[in-house]
């Protein structure tokens, strides 16, 4: 069952008063081998035949990405790619005359997942 604990913000609040938040308890962490066998249990698919769809699925949302595209799964969120650069390579300042970035110094750094609204609430 999920709960949570109040913990206090590291930065102040405005009038210098302690700030707490609340904060999800977490107690480890599913793989996707947990994940199909618990899909299997009240379904007629197959350990295997999650997996290959899950992963499936991923790459299919990499691709989309790499096509320039954010990638929406409805009960799940939007992927969206945020790109950075290359180990090696500085940040552009604007100033005139500076040796401009191009593709091989930019990559994908992360992949922001906007999740959809879960309604029911964690106890």
């Amino acid at each position: 069952m999920a709960s949570y604990e109040m913990q206090e913000s590291n930065l102040p609040g405005r009038d210098g008063e302690r700030v707490l938040f609340p904060r999800m308890k977490l107690w480890g962490q599913m793989d996707l081998d947990e994940i199909a066998e618990r899909i299997c249990r009240g379904s007629t698919f197959a350990p295997g035949e999650v997996k290959g769809l899950v992963q499936a699925l991923a790459e299919e949302i990499a691709c989309g990405m790499a096509g320039g595209r954010s990638v929406k799964v409805d009960g799940i969120g939007v992927f969206t790619p945020a790109l950075g650069l290359r180990e090696g390579f500085g940040r552009e300042t604007g100033e005139e005359g500076e040796r401009r970035r191009n593709a091989r110094s930019i990559c994908v750094d992360r992949i922001h997942l906007s999740l959809i609204h879960i309604s029911e609430p964690t106890r």
